[in-house]
């Protein structure tokens, strides 16, 4: 069943639906779960552009095709869950991790998720390689005109 919601209302589904906004059309919105007075607007637009009446009121059809898109694109409490009996963890570790390592959502804008870059462990495992094999560690000095080590 479709969310409901208007002017005033505080859900964490509002969230997401406050990203999607600002994915599908753009806009600024500060993701803070409320319903307020830009969420309505933003949404207005949305419905304008995807020729629905301008309510400014998240039900419907509105939120039929919203609810769609957020399934598809973020993740929602049941792909924790699920995440978590896959890893056989409490469901709390993989929010935390997802917080932490991922920017809180797991996905950047354009829907590839979130990986991030640890430089320490990226020097040390080329260290590791370049160790390892001479000829390409000579052949990456060669072609970044460095001396050897």
């Amino acid at each position: 069943m479709p969310h409901t919601f208007s002017s005033g209302n505080k859900d964490p589904w509002i969230s997401k639906i406050q990203r999607a906004l600002n994915e599908i059309i753009y806009s600024d919105l500060v993701t803070d779960g409320e319903f307020g007075e830009s969420t309505k607007y933003a949404l207005q637009d949305w419905q304008v552009t995807f020729k629905l009446e301008p309510t400014g009121v998240y039900d419907g059809r509105t939120a039929e095709i919203l609810d769609s898109y957020i399934h598809e694109r973020f993740l929602v409490d049941q792909d924790y869950v699920n995440a978590a009996k896959k890893i056989k963890v409490v469901t709390p570790v993989v929010r935390a991790v997802t917080e932490v390592e991922a920017k809180g959502s797991g996905f950047l804008a354009s829907g590839r998720s979130v990986i991030l870059f640890e430089r320490h462990i990226f020097y040390r495992e080329l260290n590791k390689k370049l160790a390892a094999n001479r000829t390409l560690a000579d052949d990456i000095c060669k072609k970044l005109n460095l001396n050897k080590p």
